[in-house]
């Protein structure tokens, strides 16, 4: 049972704490955006629905958890086009590869959402793989543009790495 309860509170919490803290990370990377950062409210407003949320999808029946889902996902997609004039055109250059990463990987998840369930046995573990292999363009997006732009002070020194791991 205490497994089963972890379960149970465990996807709802990193389903709906993702929303927030990708609202959270807009405004940090690939670079700091004093315009959002003035504005605490929009934080606060990411976090406050997390927790209205959580407890919305943990208590109400039917049709509360996609509504819930729904709306957090217009609160955090909505809000950083409500203020897109003011972003810099440096952070649009950087943030290309992410962005369209992410748009990307979005349609495939509605994509593997719809057609997944009406599947069964190996056909499930197919397109599970496949999908695994699409969620990693996230990370390499992100590991793409630390580098390309060389964010957070890394250097990246492949050849003398290559070197070492021959040695």
């Amino acid at each position: 049972p205490l497994l089963q309860t972890i379960r149970a509170w465990s996807l709802p919490t990193a389903l709906l704490g993702s929303f927030a803290l990708f609202l959270h990370m807009c405004h940090y990377f690939p670079k700091e955006r004093p315009d959002l950062l003035r504005r605490k409210w929009i934080r606060i407003g990411g976090y406050t629905f997390l927790i209205v949320s959580f407890f919305g999808i943990r208590f109400l029946p039917g049709w509360g958890p996609p509504a819930i889902i729904i709306a957090n996902g217009l609160y955090v997609f909505i809000v950083p086009v409500l203020f897109r004039k003011e972003v810099p055109a440096d952070y649009k250059k950087m943030n290309k590869v992410v962005k369209w990463t992410g748009l990307a990987v979005g349609i495939a998840s509605i994509a593997f959402g719809v057609i997944v369930p009406n599947l069964g046995g190996v056909q499930v573990l197919k397109w599970l793989s496949m999908y695994s292999i699409v969620l990693l363009a996230l990370p390499i997006s992100y590991l793409y543009t630390i580098n390309r732009y060389r964010l957070m002070n890394l250097t990246l020194r492949i050849r003398r790495n290559v070197q070492y791991s021959f040695v």
